[in-house]
């Protein structure tokens, strides 16, 4: 197991999880692993057409900063019920791997 945490966002729309996770870098000791996109559970009905995931990494207290900050800024421009959070207070090195899959290349 690692001494890293874990955090996931998710929510509607990519300036939202990018303006939620700008605040989130610049408000707590964390990187960002992964990024991904799905279409939203109401599909074409949806007002938002994507749900953006974003995975990162820190220490304990600075993911639990930084996911609290994230959920703050993306309330600024959409609802509660389409902001999910999640953390993860000690990885397993097994999911290394998948924490970087998605369809946003990162360097």
């Amino acid at each position: 197991m690692s001494s890293k945490a874990i955090g996931c966002l998710e929510v509607l729309g990519l300036s939202v999880a990018l303006d939620a996770m700008d605040k989130a870098c610049k408000g707590s000791d964390i990187k960002i692993l992964g990024i991904d996109c799905n279409n939203p559970s109401e599909g074409d009905k949806a007002k938002i057409p994507n749900v953006f995931q974003v995975k990162f990494e820190g220490d304990v207290s600075s993911v639990k900063d930084a996911l609290e900050i994230a959920k703050a800024t993306a309330l600024k421009y959409i609802d509660e019920k389409d902001i999910l959070t999640h953390m993860i207070s000690r990885k397993a090195s097994e999911i290394d791997s998948i924490l970087k899959l998605g369809k946003f290349k990162m360097k």
